[in-house]
């Protein structure tokens, strides 16, 4: 996947691959554009110009006509997801539960394949043995480890 886009003033000539499996974490001063770069990513806001390819979907920005809408628009969107600085985890489900929902509930993973999915994340990350925590009980860290939907690129 390579991404080169031309966003608002906040953020000008952003140019990077992540290849697939790969997580990737922008990390910079406040209102340096990282939230922006994500936005424009997912198309939650249009960048003015530039090209985005994710795997074999390449959009041209100066091209409108170019740029997903509706179903095509929502298929785009869940390839790949994000986490921001507010984590927005639901408060009456585990640990494991907020990290299935996003499989399970947005890309319709089998219920038994997005268990499996969850519990090797939270392994990963350092959760294994805190499936069953509600997020009150987990550190602020853990906390963002659990969110709903982790960077991952198809």
């Amino acid at each position: 996947m390579m991404w080169h886009i031309i966003l608002p003033q906040a953020v000008r000539g952003v140019s990077f691959d992540v290849n697939a499996g790969e997580v990737v974490v922008i990390i910079g001063p406040s209102g340096y554009g990282k939230s922006k770069t994500l936005r424009c990513l997912n198309l939650l806001e249009e960048p003015n110009a530039g090209t985005l390819r994710l795997g074999d979907v390449e959009l041209d920005f100066a091209n409108r006509r170019s740029l997903p809408t509706g179903r095509r628009l929502a298929r785009f969107r869940a390839r790949f997801g994000m986490v921001f600085q507010q984590f927005d985890l639901f408060a009456h489900k585990t640990a494991l539960e907020n990290v299935m929902i996003g499989p399970a509930v947005v890309q319709r993973i089998p219920a038994v394949k997005a268990l499996a999915h969850a519990r090797g994340h939270l392994a990963r990350v350092g959760l294994a043995g805190m499936e069953d925590r509600l997020p009150r009980e987990l550190s602020g860290g853990a906390s963002s480890s659990g969110s709903p939907s982790p960077v991952r690129v198809p």
